[in-house]
């Protein structure tokens, strides 16, 4: 169906530049700056996620991080820079690109809803991770992960679908000085995004938090009488996992909340051009923020940003380009036994790896030979809150490994389904 695009004649420059420079300037600063701080940070995101994949550090999980990634990639390098466009041209400059003003409109919808849905798998991934691990490798693969993204990105395309249909249109909206869909063609579509494509998924995604840290704190009462044990370094290493990606949700939250409240609020178009401009500035701040909640809360993202950064750096400047030694003893690799074992993520195969690795190694460094003797210690006391409670899995990953390791204490060989169920999860 062939539809119009509606613009309002009277806005024929931007008129926000003209008469309002002391709201467009502040904001054409904000957003670019959002624009290039969100494009560096969901590269860096991209690239981290690929480092930790050669150093073999990766897992499933990870797939639905790059996936956020890369939709955040989107708004920050395409829907941002354009929407500095339309605050200083105005309706003139996409009158004359309708064409890529709707494409702009569908791209952000779809983007948006994508990183809406991405969280919401995360937090399903996370309860069934940490509340029913049992059936954590038989629900989450990765071909089942990479589906689920794809899925998302379908379910993005048939929230906009409407648009393209009659239901509702895209444009150039004169308030919020962006390409989006109309508000004001037809409510109806205005009150199904909002409600279907928004709010939906935020209380659902609410509900399963809320169950993760219900079984978590429930799980910390039952570990308070084994504290002298070290059973709570376990513990917390999930919680954090757990937390990192809960703030990810709540950022989300927060930022997009206030823009669905105007619009569903504003039938009638009443509101001040402020309320739409800034509310809409602060959604789209969002795919600006992930990287940095990553590098404040997860220390293996902040060594692969380090890592990665200073690669670069040396690069531009010639110099000699630092090597990621690979020396089970050094405590500075991203990749070590050390790092392996105490790394707040990598709690199953990586933690396997470590030990072997540690076992193997006649040349350990003395700091990383007590962690390594620490792991075995604290292996003895986890419980089923972590999947590596068994005593068998460990003893069986060191069955595997190249060289002969030290003996633990006897136990049944790992067998193969309990193998197969080992976590890879990386987030």
């Amino acid at each position: 169906m062939e539809y119009q695009f509606v613009l309002n004649e009277n806005f024929t420059t931007s008129i926000l530049w003209r008469e309002r420079p002391g709201l467009a300037i502040p904001y054409v600063v904000i957003i670019g700056s959002a624009a290039v701080i969100g494009t560096f940070g969901n590269l860096l995101v991209i690239a981290a996620l690929a480092l930790m994949s050669q150093r073999r550090q990766r897992g499933v999980g990870n797939i639905f991080v790059l996936n956020l990634a890369l939709s955040d990639l989107v708004v920050t390098a395409l829907i941002n820079p354009f929407s500095i466009t339309g605050a200083v041209k105005g309706t003139s400059f996409f009158r004359d690109n309708l064409g890529l003003c709707r494409g702009l409109a569908s791209v952000c919808v779809i983007s948006c809803v994508v990183s809406l849905l991405t969280i919401g798998h995360i937090a399903v991934n996370r309860y069934v991770y940490i509340c029913h691990h049992s059936k954590y490798s038989k629900i989450y693969s990765k071909g089942r992960c990479v589906v689920a993204c794809m899925t998302s990105w379908l379910i993005g395309v048939a929230i906009d679908l409407p648009s393209h249909l009659g239901w509702s249109q895209h444009g150039f909206d004169n308030k919020s000085h962006k390409c989006i869909f109309d508000r004001k063609f037809k409510y109806a579509y205005t009150a199904f995004f909002c409600i279907v494509g928004i709010m939906l998924p935020l209380v659902v995604i609410i509900i399963f938090y809320l169950k993760i840290f219900i079984h978590m704190s429930a799980a910390k009462i039952k570990l308070d009488k084994y504290a002298h044990l070290g059973t709570h370094k376990i513990f917390f290493k999930t919680l954090r996992q757990a937390r990192m990606m809960f703030v990810t949700f709540v950022a989300f939250s927060f930022c997009w909340s206030r823009y669905v409240f105007v619009l569903l609020l504003d039938k009638d178009d009443t509101y001040p051009l402020e309320a739409h401009l800034l509310t809409s500035m602060i959604a789209h701040i969002h795919a600006s923020l992930n990287f940095v909640i990553y590098g404040l809360h997860n220390k293996t993202f902040r060594e692969a940003y380090r890592i990665i950064m200073v690669e670069k750096i040396a690069w531009c400047c010639q110099n000699c380009k630092p090597e990621l030694k690979e020396n089970p003893g050094d405590a500075t690799s991203i990749s070590t036994c050390c790092d392996d074992i105490t790394s707040p993520i990598f709690e199953d195969q990586h933690f396997h790896e470590g030990l072997c690795h540690c076992f193997q190694s006649d040349s350990r460094s003395l700091p990383c030979k007590e962690k390594c003797d620490d792991a075995v210690t604290d292996t003895k006391t986890l419980t089923p809150l972590s999947p590596l409670y068994s005593q068998n899995h460990i003893n069986g990953f060191l069955a595997n490994c190249q060289s002969t390791p030290r003996t633990l204490p006897v136990a049944e060989p790992l067998t193969a389904k309990s193998a197969k169920e080992m976590d890879t999860s990386s987030i």
